[in-house]
């Protein structure tokens, strides 16, 4: 029991240690009076126990050690919460201490930057007051310029008074100056337009050269011989030749009257099954003569008697009148023709489907085994985006020959079907595999040519002077003596009713 309460005794003595916040000697004298005091205690208690044993000989040892060893625990546990709180105690004072030097980092920091924003307000405020100086030396110069400025205002309102006067004088001569400027710019207005109507006729300037036109020509010839090659490729041709019926014979008809009578045989007596030669040959001579008309014609939509009647004006014209002012009247009267509200050249339905037409036409007789309206589709639906290539070139070279060449007539060239070969003014598309013979006629042209025509008046009459350009290319009759030498055969055409071609 005297154990326990001295071990109470310490603890508590400990706890009271920690709580004060006295120095550290304070704190150890302390704790060595306190050590003392329990010590004494502890002595006292020890003989009073001696001298109370003969009156407590019959408690029990065990049951003193554990009330001994309880309160050993509660001292222990109360010092264990006395040195925790010590422990907050001096985490709380580091905190507070790192928050403090935080503080004076921060502060030290503060006071470097407002040094650093003293100096820069001083070097402000040193340029402000040289900016200050400078303004107060212009403020002077200007409030001298403004003297010298009233001084010389006061000399221009004299002078001012006196150009008024003048003024006056020279108003009254203005006017008299006006009404003869109004009639002389009226004259001067009427002159130009006359002289730009005649150099409208007089210029002989072309737009384009003779050979940039070749170019085109070629061009166009090119994208017709891939057109019909492929197009006659594309198609099967019977073995043998089929009967005539009303659909085929009107349409030998219509071949015969594009290509000649000769062409219209050949296609229908001669089997195309294995090689369509001439059938691509056909095919090239037709979309040529569309392209022929389409260059030639001075507007799309206009009737053949308004584009004939043009055409002879522009010819009496031409008989009459020098090259250029008959090129520069073809070139007006092209250009608003081609502008009129119903003439529109991208619409081109009707031509396309013309030439559709007649392509299909020489498919039938050649042997293709369908009627005329599913050729049509069949030809519109494969390759109508190739023939409105071929007709969209045609009409630029239209406008380019009607419009935009002065100094001469560039003119397609057009060779008719049975007239005699000649080597001067036409070429064989075959070269030099074929050789022609004296006797030997033209079957079909197969790409066009190119000429020009420059018409001069000499003692009052025309005399037109024609260049060739550009050769045209015909097919031969002869051509059918190469196809028998390569195995095609050449039937006769059935004589079966009133309009074989044969007739």
């Amino acid at each position: 029991m005297a154990t326990g309460e001295m071990n109470d005794t310490v603890g508590r003595q400990q706890v009271q240690d920690d709580q004060k916040p006295t120095s550290h000697k304070q704190k150890r004298a302390e704790r060595q009076e306190g050590r003392g005091g329990v010590t004494a205690d502890a002595i006292r208690v020890r003989d009073e126990d001696k001298r109370g044993s003969g009156d407590r000989g019959k408690g029990s040892t065990e049951q003193q050690f554990q009330a001994q060893q309880a309160l050993v625990d509660d001292r222990q546990k109360h010092i264990s919460d006395a040195q925790e709180q010590r422990d907050r105690y001096i985490k709380d004072m580091e905190r507070d201490i790192g928050r403090q030097q935080g503080q004076i980092t921060r502060l030290k920091q503060e006071m470097v930057s407002l040094r650093e924003e003293g100096m820069r307000n001083e070097d402000r405020l040193t340029r402000s007051e040289r900016e200050k100086s400078k303004l107060q030396h212009e403020i002077r110069d200007l409030r001298d310029r403004l003297e010298q400025s009233q001084r010389h205002e006061h000399g221009q309102q004299q002078q001012l008074q006196r150009q008024e006067q003048e003024n006056k004088i020279l108003q009254t001569e203005s006017h008299q100056l006006k009404a003869q400027y109004a009639h002389t710019a009226a004259l001067l207005e009427t002159r130009t337009s006359e002289l730009k109507g005649a150099q409208a006729f007089l210029t002989k300037a072309d737009s384009i050269s003779g050979a940039e036109v070749t170019s085109m020509v070629e061009g166009l010839n090119s994208e017709i011989l891939q057109t019909a090659a492929f197009m006659a490729d594309s198609f099967e041709f019977v073995g043998t030749l089929p009967s005539a019926t009303m659909e085929r014979n009107e349409a030998c008809e219509r071949v015969e009257h594009m290509l000649g009578k000769r062409m219209s045989t050949m296609l229908s007596s001669v089997q195309h099954s294995e090689d369509p030669m001439l059938v691509q040959i056909a095919l090239q001579s037709c979309l040529i003569r569309q392209c022929v008309l389409f260059i030639r014609v001075w507007s799309l939509e206009e009737s053949l008697r308004a584009n004939q009647l043009l055409e002879t004006i522009y010819t009496r014209l031409g008989q009459a009148e020098d090259q250029t002012v008959s090129g520069r009247w073809r070139a007006l009267t092209h250009r608003h023709a081609r502008t009129l509200p119903h003439d529109d050249p991208t619409q081109t339905s009707s031509a396309e489907m013309a030439v559709v037409n007649d392509l299909v036409d020489i498919l039938i007789i050649a042997g293709y085994r369908r009627h005329h309206q599913e050729g049509f589709e069949m030809v519109s639906r494969k390759f109508g985006d190739k023939i409105k290539a071929i007709n969209k070139a045609s009409f630029r070279l239209n406008q380019v020959l009607k419009e935009e060449i002065i100094s001469s007539d560039l003119e397609p060239v057009w060779v008719s079907p049975n007239i005699s070969f000649d080597p001067a003014g036409m070429e064989d598309f075959g070269g030099e595999q074929v050789r022609q013979q004296q006797s030997d006629r033209v079957l079909c042209i197969t790409e066009m040519g190119l000429q020009r025509v420059v018409r001069q008046i000499k003692e009052n009459r025309s005399r037109p002077e024609t260049t060739l350009l550009l050769k045209p290319k015909v097919a031969l009759e002869s051509v059918t003596d190469s196809m028998s030498k390569r195995g095609m055969t050449v039937a006769a055409w059935p004589s079966q009713g009133p309009g074989h071609p044969g007739k």
